[in-house]
């Protein structure tokens, strides 16, 4: 149990997105200096203050723990992370970053508001979803030398069913919503796919 609890910790998706995004920003611009940079800016704008909303309100009490177990408790969190990755995005779009890195942010809304919308009826993983996300944004850009990164999708399913936060089903569904979101959102932008 105690191994389940620490890799969900490393795999939630407060990590796993800037590590997808990172990955997209270095495939944009090819230098890791500018790459961190562009990540550091979009976890400052999109992630930081839906971390900082939850953390608060996980403080206060309003939510019993840092996983939103409740599914009750995730539509508020779900609202603010939406405002602010929305606001990561025109900020981006702006600014004229590469085409790649605009896709990687719709990918995200789009996302989250499917993620949302099922949420209201039913408590799918959120940790399947960011870590299948990477895992299908890694394989999209990079090819066969992400290959590896498959084997974190059975582990977030058995670290998540282990400590009974989620059914198989959930998981499932979480992890098909991750990968293939992002795949169509590629598609749709004309992103070229890096796979033989």
């Amino acid at each position: 149990m105690k191994v389940a609890r620490v890799i969900s910790r490393l795999l939630h998706p407060i990590f796993t997105a800037p590590i997808a995004f990172f990955l997209t920003a270095y495939y944009a611009v090819g230098n890791l200096g500018i790459a961190l940079q562009w990540t550091f800016f979009t976890f400052l704008v999109a992630e930081l203050p839906p971390l900082l909303y939850l953390l608060s309100r996980v403080k206060k009490g309003k939510i019993t723990d840092f996983d939103i177990s409740l599914r009750e408790q995730r539509p508020r969190v779900f609202a603010v992370s939406l405002a602010s990755v929305i606001i990561s995005l025109a900020v981006l779009a702006l600014l004229g970053v590469p085409l790649v890195m605009v896709a990687a942010i719709v990918g995200a809304v789009v996302g989250m508001v499917v993620a949302a919308i099922i949420t209201f009826y039913w408590k799918v993983s959120l940790h399947a979803v960011g870590v299948a996300c990477f895992v299908s944004v890694a394989l999209w850009l990079y090819g066969l030398i992400m290959l590896f990164a498959v084997l974190l999708l059975p582990l977030i399913g058995w670290a998540r069913a282990k400590v009974e936060a989620h059914t198989p089903a959930q998981i499932l569904v979480g992890a098909l919503i991750g990968f293939l979101i992002p795949i169509f959102v590629f598609f749709a932008f004309g992103i070229p796919l890096n796979f033989p």
